[in-house]
């Protein structure tokens, strides 16, 4: 899963946006996969909401990045 990779980087850098992001991915997928196993709601609806929910999780990551880079940037200046 996509969002399991962001735990380990949590760990590394010690930065807790990494355990955010991965729960937030990590959630959506399981829920996913469970809706998809209940045959509960269209396959093609499920993807495209942990499609949805997992991009929204790697923008609000690199909006993160973004402003870190900024305030190191600012810093430097």
């Amino acid at each position: 899963m996509v969002g399991v990779h962001f735990i380990p980087f949590g760990f590394i850098f010690h930065r807790t946006i990494d355990f955010y992001i991965a729960g937030w991915v990590v959630i959506w997928a399981v829920t996913g996969i469970w809706l998809i196993a209940s045959r509960s709601v269209d396959p093609a609806l499920v993807a495209s909401l942990v499609a949805v929910a997992t991009a929204c999780g790697t923008a609000a990551y690199g909006i993160y990045m973004l402003r870190i880079k900024r305030a190191i940037v600012a810093a430097l200046a």
